[in-house]
């Protein structure tokens, strides 16, 4: 835990902002890199990667409002029963980026209805502007969740494993080992990584990064969920769930019938070509 990268002056330099930053910054960079590939301007691709940058960070701030309000300590050492109570004490909490509270799917679907509508006001294929998003959402994941680790939050449950890991204790000391779950999804995030940049020249239709994306994550994340140990991220059904986990639920059945739709109707375009009548010279 490094809550603090390092001080210029008296002025500290927050380990989670920075690598926050680093992971939009990184996002941008592979979208820069692999636009062409896809048809996709590069003036285009910043335009995106500025829009998709605001958006989610502004949609993981909202997110932090809806779901993990209940509880939430405020100034006076009082806590929130609601996020009309958050609110009310701080009408700008929303935007206060320097504090910490991010829900990642927050970010994701704000910044995938920014992506929707840049696609049709610049009339780029949708399809193609969200294979692009894949692989630096994956990058986002592998970074972001460094930055969770070093600020100590997003924790898992108590762990006997040999590579768990102990966070300073309110009040002093340490925690007892736990489960270090964002190195876990910083891993998963490399492997998807490295998945999606192989796929892209392997892509059967357009689209299909996106779908497999949001298919695999959904999943991880929800066998991630049931490690978590941090419980101000809201639970329901008597702890049986958390937000991420509905979400996930509701994520993955829709993302895989595109999966599995797209794959379809590649095979069929793909057999109809085949079995089509081949001209022949005399």
């Amino acid at each position: 835990m490094r809550p603090v990268l390092f001080y210029v002056g008296n002025a500290a330099i927050p380990a989670f902002q920075t690598l926050l930053v680093l992971a939009f910054l990184g996002a941008a960079l592979i979208g820069l890199r692999l636009g062409p590939r896809l048809g996709i301007a590069r003036r285009r691709v910043i335009e995106f990667a500025a829009a998709a940058t605001l958006w989610g960070v502004l949609g993981a701030k909202l997110g932090h409002c809806l779901f993990e309000a209940p509880g939430h300590l405020l100034p006076d050492g009082s806590t929130t029963s609601g996020i009309a109570d958050l609110l009310a004490a701080d009408p700008w909490h929303c935007f206060r980026l320097l504090d910490g509270g991010y829900v990642w799917y927050g970010g994701l679907l704000l910044a995938s209805v920014a992506l929707v509508c840049h696609a049709r006001w610049r009339r780029v294929d949708r399809g193609a502007l969200a294979d692009l998003a894949a692989p630096g959402i994956a990058c986002g994941i592998a970074i972001g969740r460094l930055g969770c680790f070093c600020a100590g939050c997003c924790y898992g449950v108590p762990s006997s494993l040999p590579w768990a890991v102990r966070f300073p204790a309110e009040g002093g000391g340490l925690t007892v080992p736990l489960h270090p779950v964002q190195l876990y999804d910083a891993v998963f995030g490399l492997l998807l990584l490295a998945l999606l940049w192989w796929r892209l020249p392997r892509r059967r239709f357009s689209g299909e990064l996106f779908a497999l994306t949001l298919t695999i994550y959904s999943v991880v994340r929800f066998g991630l969920e049931c490690l978590r140990g941090d419980e101000d991220r809201g639970l329901y059904f008597e702890g049986l769930l958390s937000t991420s986990q509905i979400i996930s639920i509701a994520i993955f059945p829709v993302a895989l019938y595109y999966l599995l739709r797209g794959y379809r109707l590649a095979t069929l375009r793909g057999a109809g070509a085949c079995s089509a009548p081949h001209s022949q010279s005399a």
